[in-house]
């Protein structure tokens, strides 16, 4: 046949050969140039795509792979950064990666992979690594190539000389000892070991609660102790947590327990809840109601990570 019609008024009766199909794939496809390997299906008709190209017809905000990890032989200060292809802070160039970066928070950015045994100094210009704070991950292009680095900034304020293009991809947060604490991710969530973030508050009506969650967060998840104190065998906790005060009621949580044992005084309930929904703020609300006289009621909670 030679060529593949493009019309169906003029394709022929029968089967068209593979053979034609593989000849004239780009034409078909209307794309110019060498498409990138295997990503045809998302880039339709544009040009050939490589790092800090322009992005085509993929979604606003495309973020697939860059997952985050303690590096396996030194994770308090070395962070792994999976292969990932994302649209960068303003949806006009893609940035890909195809291998996996091994950042070191030991000193001032410089260029390259690395890898576990020689990792590569990640930290943002001007900074240097620092005890119980949040750092954001960027996937960046820098000298027109891909690369990653670590800023105190959701903005990039302190990206690396020569910087084009970039988008954050996650956060890490260190300990009292400016180690990297131990977390997993998969996809967009991200957990850890729980954090203490109320501590027997005893507000009636909706009262705010800081998470201490990076600013990219989205959602959070935890648990929730409600405890009630009485002189009697009866308790009777009524407790509420939402994402704002208006919906300080979106997950309940109740407590009513009946005891015969007369030195047991104080009774609690803990429940998992999330994701919960964050607004403007890393900010969560909670409330506590007593529902049995003669009790006293109080609410601790934990947060044990975040989606973002």
């Amino acid at each position: 046949m030679g060529t593949v019609p493009n019309t169906f008024a003029s394709m022929p009766t029968g089967n068209v050969p593979a053979s034609d199909l593989d000849a004239n794939f780009a034409a078909l496809a209307g794309i110019s140039g060498s498409p990138v390997t295997g990503h045809v299906a998302l880039f339709g008709s544009s040009n050939n795509l490589t790092d800090g190209g322009a992005p085509g017809t993929i979604p606003r905000s495309y973020l697939a792979g860059y997952t985050l990890s303690n590096d396996g032989t030194t994770p308090n200060t070395v962070l792994d950064v999976g292969a990932g292809m994302a649209t960068d802070s303003t949806n006009t160039v893609l940035i890909t990666t195809s291998n996996t970066f091994f950042g070191s928070t030991g000193g001032s950015w410089v260029a390259g992979a690395g890898s576990s045994a020689t990792p590569v100094n990640k930290m943002g210009v001007g900074l240097t690594i620092a005890a119980s704070t949040w750092y954001y991950v960027f996937a960046i292009i820098n000298g027109g190539s891909a690369d990653v680095y670590f800023d105190t900034s959701v903005t990039a304020a302190n990206a690396p000389a020569g910087t084009t293009a970039f988008r954050c991809i996650g956060a890490f947060q260190t300990d009292s000892s400016a180690h990297i604490l131990p977390f997993i991710q998969s996809g967009r969530r991200f957990s850890f070991a729980q954090v203490q973030v109320l501590t027997n508050g005893t507000s009636g009506t909706a009262a705010s609660v800081n998470t201490s969650l990076p600013s990219i967060a989205t959602a959070c998840f935890g648990s929730v102790q409600v405890i009630g104190t009485s002189a009697s065998s009866n308790a009777g906790v009524l407790g509420y947590v939402g994402p704002t005060a208006a919906l300080v009621q979106t997950y309940r949580f109740d407590l009513n327990d009946t005891l015969s044992a007369s030195n047991i005084t104080e009774y609690q309930s803990t429940a998992p809840f999330g994701p919960l929904n964050l607004q403007s703020s890393i900010t969560i609300f909670y409330e506590v109601n007593v529902q049995s006289s003669g009790t006293t009621a109080k609410m601790n909670i934990w947060i044990s990570g975040f989606e973002f």
